[in-house]
């Protein structure tokens, strides 16, 4: 008897996935425990694996399409077995969440703008999706050269393209407002950082360091890591710092759930990194029983599977701790907001000459500000005054973090 392949549910959060790419064909063999297809889930891109050996009878729904977990996907049986029927609702492929089309100045109400297909769905692969909603493309002006006039991402590579050599123009002659509905990636960080501020009771401190010690620790670092081609980043330094003082700090090194107050003798340290595909925090874990070299080897591995989405969920969940780093934007200060369920998150701002008063003299230092947000009711004022008065110190003396 046929079995079914099904969207999987590979996290917690997942409550849908979009089929970015079938791996086998109709009729062609598969093994138990072999790639089957590749699934986009809110947070990543990952090969699943079929549950069943047989022939793929068939597949229910092209690629791209957006289905909720559990939804048969494929049917595997023996050769010559028919595949079996879905109800007419779940044999109709779903599409991925589409953006509606650009509505024209002067278009009547109800009316699909020129290029939209009837039922006002547009075929896009995810990719392209992605691309068009960074660049402000409207799917319906663009014409896909997929199979089954899907549009592809080279397809919106190629109007944008066509943008940058056309000639400057006057006054645009229509006005147009693209709608895009959240999913994926934005649309869990919408609903978790409304989660964060409505349910947490959350404030901050902040406080200016002194790089002038740190700078030169990173220097000494990197000149005898150079033969190796590793390069140490003040993020790397920075997770050291805040491992080794969330350690010091247990109450800040806490999650406050149903059941009670865990707090942890180990540092999971996550890591807020900008991707194509919105805000992903891989997780840094132990990261107060690894040396700086060795955070900066894991910490490479994982910005860089974040933005080829490839990270794994499991490299995204079990933090305990968040650095968010916006400092290249030339940021002075900023306001993070708290990754539940955890407590703390730290804001980095840009490293800018600053005239301070130094031995009663002025001079220029190269500072830093810092600013620690919590949940008031895991910490209170002063315990997290001095957890950030922890992490000044190690910045302001790096020395320590090889005692």
């Amino acid at each position: 008897m046929a079995e079914f392949f099904k969207m999987p549910k590979l996290g917690m959060d997942m409550s849908e996935g979009t089929i970015v790419k079938w791996l086998k064909i109709e009729g062609e063999p598969v093994q138990k425990g072999e790639p089957l297809a590749e699934i986009e889930t809110d947070k990543s891109s990952v090969e699943v694996e079929s549950l069943h050996s047989g022939i793929l009878l068939k597949r229910y729904h092209e690629e791209g399409a957006c289905l909720p977990c559990g939804t048969p996907l494929a049917a595997i049986g023996a050769v010559g077995e028919e595949a079996p029927t879905l109800s007419l609702a779940a044999d109709k492929p779903t599409e991925a969440p589409e953006a509606p089309a650009a509505r024209e100045a002067g278009t009547a109400l109800g009316a699909p703008p020129a290029g939209m297909p009837e039922g006002g769905k547009i075929p896009a692969s995810p990719r392209a999706r992605r691309l068009a909603e960074k660049e402000g493309v409207p799917l319906a002006d663009l014409t896909g050269t997929g199979p089954k006039g899907r549009i592809i991402e080279q397809d919106v590579r190629a109007l944008l393209g066509r943008r940058e050599t056309a000639p400057a123009r006057g006054r645009r002659s229509t006005h147009i407002e693209n709608i895009a509905p959240l999913s994926g990636i934005r649309k869990i960080t919408a609903q978790r950082m409304c989660q964060s501020v409505s349910e947490m009771a959350q404030t901050t401190h902040r406080v200016d360091v002194d790089m002038v010690n740190l700078i030169d620790f990173r220097r000494q670092m990197n000149e005898y890591l150079e033969p190796e081609g590793l390069k140490i980043s003040f993020v790397d330094l920075l997770v050291a710092v805040c491992a080794r003082a969330l350690i010091e700090h247990p109450e800040a090194n806490a999650s406050l759930r149903p059941d009670g107050l865990h707090t942890f003798n180990y540092a999971n340290v996550g890591v807020a990194v900008d991707t194509p595909r919105g805000l992903m925090v891989p997780v840094i874990r132990d990261a107060d029983s690894l040396s700086v070299r060795e955070i900066a080897l894991t910490g490479r591995e994982l910005i860089d599977k974040a933005r080829r989405g490839s990270l794994r969920p499991e490299e995204m969940s079990g933090g305990t701790f968040t650095v968010s780093n916006l400092g290249m934007y030339e940021l002075d200060s900023f306001t993070a907001i708290v990754n539940p369920p955890e407590t703390c998150i730290l804001a980095v701002g840009r490293i800018m000459d600053r005239v301070v008063a130094l031995d009663g003299q002025l001079a220029a230092r190269p500072m830093m500000n810092l600013g620690l947000t919590y949940d008031h009711r895991v910490l209170d004022g002063a315990p997290a005054a001095r957890f950030l008065q922890t992490i000044k110190g190690y910045i302001e003396h790096p020395a320590r973090l090889l005692l």
